[in-house]
């Protein structure tokens, strides 16, 4: 009885190791299957969503760069005052 319980151990958990490949193969096909039936509708989306992200990222960049100005004028006015 002691020398079966470690391989039946074993063996459980080769299967349930042989499950889990097999369910996520099976739902990396189903995935794919989707992308490419859906791929025309996704492809509009995610263009649409990449431009209006590259918008985003712009105004962004603007606003970062004017905050820098601020703190440097910010940081550039307090160095001033410290040293009258």
């Amino acid at each position: 009885m002691h020398s079966d319980q470690p391989t039946k151990m074993c063996s459980d958990y080769w299967s349930s190791i042989i499950w889990k490949t097999i369910r996520l193969n099976v739902m990396h096909i189903n995935k794919l299957a989707l992308q490419t039936t859906m791929m025309p509708f996704i492809q509009v989306r995610y263009k649409n969503a990449f431009f209006n992200s590259q918008k985003h990222i712009g105004s962004f960049r603007k606003r970062f760069i004017k905050t820098k100005q601020i703190l440097l004028k910010h940081l550039e006015m307090r160095r001033t005052a410290f040293q009258v």
